[in-house]
Formats: structure tokens, C-alpha cells, sequence
């Protein structure tokens, strides 16, 4: 009786399971949690649509501005959802590129000080537990256990070169959104307006939910074709996910401005040098074959602009509380964590 009181006291607690769930709600919430009223229940009033909604609209006649929550998320919650089930008004990619495109950042304000507030809390942990795109890649992963596929590790360089081209992507979208604008690209504008949806796969991932809108006819201009483009491109890339652990992660524009906030907001992943043995699991189980906790030897806080936060390391760390999680300084995860006594 003793030793199985003892095992009790001693279960660990699958960050995996929490995880999982905590991506099934964001997903059901960004999908469907208007049909249970949660605009309603936050908002006495629907949003009341600006003047650039209204200029946006007369744009492109299929783009379609419901009253939901005047909020958007760090993550890719997408606006094609339908008017009855929505809650957000999009993702902070497209509300960043709506500011750049109208320049009105007095009528953004709360919506860009939510969000920034939403990144300083939390930063990539957004793409580890809330982010459709990565919950479907994951799905990839299982797929391939099952079909017991063996996924390639790719060279550090490849990695590299993979991270600097987000970063450059992330440009490409906000300079397009800045330059669509100005006159002299008018003619272009129908084409180009909302750049950043035109490139977001979120789009076709959802199209599996009722309630989402059909995505490769959104945009009935002559550029339109793009669409498809861009849905043979993604195809190829998801695809890939099934030998490359997460590999639209190392590529996504979303991800690289989330991890300009990586290493200074509230949620820290901290390393205790002294209870690490260099066993190099937390490299191995890591799915964006991030090096930066089993490398660093100089700090704590082991932090990493490349890291999405998944906290697999600390869910497959043998040493106790050698990993942790804090939030503003107070753990809240560690590896190998067992129950307190009471």
C-alpha cells in the first residue's frame, strides 16, 4: 500500500495531454465560439465598423466585416470564418497589416495594445499550444508514427537559411501592405489588397469546419489565380511535414513576429546547469530541432527566438526541476513533476 501511495505521489503530469487540449479549445473557440454567444456574453454592443472596414469592403466586394469581438489573437485566428459562429476579427498579422495599409493607428489602438500585451505575456507559447496550423502539423507527426515513417532531421544550415526566410516573408507582407496605398500602386491595389491573407494557408486548413467560407474564390480579381498558386505551394510544404517535424513552423511569418517577443516577455523556460547531465533528450524530442537548451551553459533563462514552446523538453527531462517554466517569476511546469504532499 505504501509504494503505491508512493507511485500516486509521484505521477507526472503529461504536458503533452494539456497541451493537446489547450489547441482543441483554441480551435473550437476561433471556429465556433460565436455560435455559444461569446461576443455577445464580452460585448453589450457589436463593434461598430470604421471607416476603413467600410473602405476595405468597397474593395473587394467578397470580404465580409462581421460585428464579433473588436480582438485579435497572435495566433492564425482567421477571418473567413462564417458571420454566425466567428468570434475575433482576425489574426494580429492582419490587423497589423490593416493598420500599415490605412495608416489609422488611433483607431487600432486598443486592438494593438491588446495584442502587444497578449505577445509580452506569452510570446511563442501562442504557437505551441493555441495555433491551428501547428495542432494540424502535429496531427502530420502522428500520421507518420503510425505509418511509422522515420522524420528527417534537417542540416543546421537548411534550419538556418529556413529561419531567415520568415523573417523575410513577415517583410515581404507588411511592405506589400504599406505599398498598396500609396497612389501610384492603385492599380495593383484590388490585386494585392490584404496580401497577408492571400499567402495564409489557415484559410484552406479550416475549409475541413462547416462555417468557413470557401477560400480559393475569396478573391475574384485577375490575380485571383494566385490562390491556387499559393494552395499547390502550401500542399507541398504541409506534406512535408510528414518527414520534417513542424516544418512550417521554421518558415511562418506569424511565428517570426511572435518571436520578437520570445526572450523578453513574462513566460520564461529556465535551466538549472547544476542538475543537467548533458543527456541531450531535450534536443532530441524538440520538434523545431532547436539546440539552445542543451547548448547553453552561460544564463538560465534559455529562451529562444526559434523555440515555439511546446515544453516537450521539460515533458521528456528525467531530472527533476532541472527544466522549469515561470510566469513573472513563479514556476508553473517543471520537468519530472511530482505531486506535492499534502
Amino acid at each position: 500500500m505504501a509504494k503505491k501511495r508512493e507511485k500516486s505521489k509521484k505521477r507526472k503530469i503529461n504536458i503533452t495531454y494539456l497541451r493537446r487540449a489547450s489547441q482543441i479549445f483554441f480551435i473550437l473557440l476561433i471556429v465556433y465560439g460565436g455560435v455559444i454567444g461569446i461576443p455577445q456574453l464580452l460585448s453589450k454592443n457589436a463593434p461598430i465598423e470604421s471607416e476603413e472596414d467600410l473602405a476595405a469592403a468597397q474593395m473587394n466586394e467578397n470580404l465580409q466585416k462581421e460585428p464579433r469581438l473588436n480582438l485579435y489573437l497572435p495566433i492564425r485566428s482567421c477571418k473567413n470564418v462564417n458571420k454566425d459562429s466567428g468570434v475575433f476579427q482576425g489574426c494580429g498579422m492582419f490587423l497589423m497589416s490593416n493598420v500599415l495599409t490605412y495608416r489609422t493607428i488611433v483607431a487600432y489602438a486598443f486592438p494593438i495594445l491588446f495584442l502587444i500585451l497578449l505577445c509580452f505575456l506569452l510570446g511563442r507559447v501562442w504557437c505551441g499550444w493555441a495555433c491551428p496550423i501547428g495542432f494540424f502539423q502535429e496531427v502530420l507527426d502522428w500520421i507518420r508514427k503510425v505509418l511509422r515513417i522515420n522524420y528527417i532531421r534537417l542540416p543546421r544550415k537548411v534550419n538556418r537559411v529556413l529561419r531567415k526566410l520568415r523573417y523575410v516573408w513577415l517583410s515581404i507582407i507588411y511592405i506589400v501592405s504599406f505599398a498598396i496605398a500609396i497612389p501610384i500602386f492603385g492599380t495593383i491595389r484590388k490585386d494585392l489588397f490584404n496580401f497577408n491573407c492571400l499567402t495564409c494557408p489557415t484559410r484552406y486548413i479550416l475549409m475541413i469546419f462547416p462555417n468557413v467560407r470557401p477560400s480559393l474564390m475569396s478573391f475574384k480579381t485577375s490575380f485571383y489565380a494566385m490562390g491556387s498558386i499559393i494552395l499547390i505551394l502550401f500542399l507541398v510544404v504541409f506534406a512535408t511535414g510528414l518527414f520534417v517535424r513542424r516544418f512550417w513552423c521554421r518558415l511562418c511569418p506569424n511565428g517570426a513576429f511572435l518571436s520578437l517577443f520570445n526572450k523578453g516577455c513574462l513566460t520564461t523556460k529556465q535551466k538549472d546547469m547544476q542538475k543537467c547531465t548533458k543527456c541531450g533528450i531535450c534536443y532530441e524530442v524538440c520538434p523545431m530541432d532547436n539546440e539552445d537548451v542543451y547548448m547553453i551553459k552561460d544564463r538560465k533563462v534559455v529562451n529562444s527566438k526559434n523555440c515555439v514552446m511546446c515544453f516537450e523538453c521539460l515533458n521528456k527531462c528525467p531530472e527533476d526541476k532541472c527544466l522549469q517554466v515561470k510566469f513573472a517569476g513563479k514556476s508553473v511546469l517543471s520537468s519530472k513533476f511530482s505531486h506535492r504532499k499534502k
